[in-house]
């Protein structure tokens, strides 16, 4: 999947279940010359689904849920998912790092819905 940084910077922008200070952060870093974009994944609905429904428990557990604000931005990426479920065939994962290798991850339907963003551990 090619993505153009503005047009990405545009959807974050309007997304309105997209953490603010993530979007913000985000947006810093998509503006920057020498941030890095690319895709990770493109994985089907379902596989989708189960992975990360698998990870949010981990990352639940080991975290303590001692960052709200990153389970409360992972749980509204699944819930996103499965709302649209019926609709998308697949998720993209995007990943946009600087070069100290600091980013995010970008969660993106087939249809270019975005799904949510969260930072990199």
């Amino acid at each position: 999947m090619t993505v153009d940084k503005s047009a990405l910077i545009d959807e974050i922008s309007d997304a309105v279940l997209v953490h603010r200070e993530y979007a913000r952060r985000l947006i810093t870093l998509l503006n920057q010359d020498d941030s890095e974009l690319k895709s990770v994944a493109a994985l089907p609905i379902d596989k989708f689904e189960s992975i990360y429904s698998t990870r949010l428990h981990i990352q639940r557990d080991v975290m303590k849920n001692s960052d709200i604000t990153y389970l409360d931005a992972f749980r509204t990426i699944l819930e996103q998912a499965l709302a649209v479920k019926g609709t998308v065939k697949e998720v993209n994962v995007l990943q946009v790092k600087d070069k100290e290798g600091i980013g995010f991850f970008i969660f993106v339907s087939d249809s270019n819905l975005m799904l949510g963003v969260l930072p990199t551990l």
